[in-house]
């Protein structure tokens, strides 16, 4: 990426773009950032090299995109009105204490998540690992496949119905699915945008028993911390299938080995967990009823894409306020 890389006259606002990645396809190409700029002729783009170097330089932008930002950072950043980042949640970029700088969290996450839980149900409900394992032994079997049932026949329970739960519920609604979405207060008993139908998380107990699939998709905060354990697993029917995409923390893993191990469920996708990455000494990875994906559900190459696009949006609206 070009340093300073509009060579019109100086500007009044300027933007840092701090947004390295270890993982390859959560970078943020330099050709998608172009195209922003031009969008936005009326910033200064500035690309570093580092997070050491926006923590030095912070007292300079007017806006920064960045995948890390501590609160005790806000107090130097004197010029600083709004810090975008990609995550969904807010692990890494915490709100300024004051609230004096606006935080954007990405949520442009569902359509991806969605189609990444969808494909683990396919796999689960049409017995690929079976089709699997029987294509290695060389069988030919008509009928490996024939416990199965289409989804518009199943019933799923999604636990933290927020913006990609949404998501999820139009996906699978689409596929005839009944959808059962939990929040802490729900305002109405029916989500309108998808059908869904929305019960307090006060209720999950009595849920859980009908659910051929649960779906847990809590953000990682000390209040969500281990809550999914024992209990709810010996609650849901022996046949549904556990699935998270929400954050590992929120689910005690051990309580989830012994419930697998032990054919509570049928199987569970997991795409995060406590610890990451996954220590290889985790019994998970020798459980034939687990699919394991390495928290990489929006590792989509439309990733620095959806959400370079989703910021120059609340741009502009945060410059027009400003004119």
């Amino acid at each position: 990426w070009r340093r300073g890389s509009n060579s019109m006259a100086k500007r009044r606002r300027k933007l840092f773009v701090e947004l390295h990645s270890s993982v390859r396809a959560l970078n943020i190409r330099s050709d998608v950032m172009r195209e922003i700029e031009c969008r936005l002729p009326e910033l200064t783009f500035e690309y570093l090299s580092s997070q050491a170097e926006l923590q030095r330089r912070i007292a300079e932008p007017h806006y920064a995109a960045c995948w890390n930002f501590p609160a005790s950072l806000y107090r130097r950043a004197k010029n600083l009105r709004a810090v975008f980042t990609p995550a969904a949640g807010r692990d890494w970029v915490d709100r300024d204490p004051d609230g004096r700088v606006a935080t954007y969290y990405g949520s442009f996450h569902g359509a991806m998540i969605s189609e990444s839980l969808l494909a683990m149900m396919l796999y689960f409900n049409n017995r690929f690992g079976t089709t699997l394992s029987r294509k290695a032994a060389r069988e030919f079997d008509r009928d490996m496949q024939m416990p199965r049932t289409r989804l518009a026949q199943h019933r799923v329970l999604i636990v933290g119905y927020g913006n990609i739960g949404v998501h999820c519920a139009r996906l699978l609604r689409g596929f005839g699915c009944t959808v059962v979405g939990t929040k802490r207060s729900p305002r109405a008993t029916r989500d309108r945008r998808t059908g869904a139908r929305l019960v307090p998380f006060s209720r999950l107990m009595d849920e859980l028993p009908l659910a051929d699939h649960v779906v847990d998709l809590l953000p990682g905060d000390t209040s969500t911390k281990g809550l999914i354990n024992r209990r709810h697993f010996a609650a849901m029917r022996a046949g549904a299938w556990f699935y998270n995409f929400g954050r590992g923390t929120s689910v005690n893993e051990s309580d989830l080995v012994d419930a697998l191990k032990r054919g509570r469920m049928a199987g569970a996708g997991l795409d995060v967990f406590e610890r990451e990455p996954l220590p290889a000494r985790s019994p998970l990875w020798q459980l034939d009823n687990v699919l394991i994906t390495p928290h990489s559900s929006c590792c989509y190459s439309e990733y620095g894409r959806l959400f370079a696009h989703e910021m120059a949006g609340r741009l502009r609206r945060l410059l027009a306020r400003e004119r």
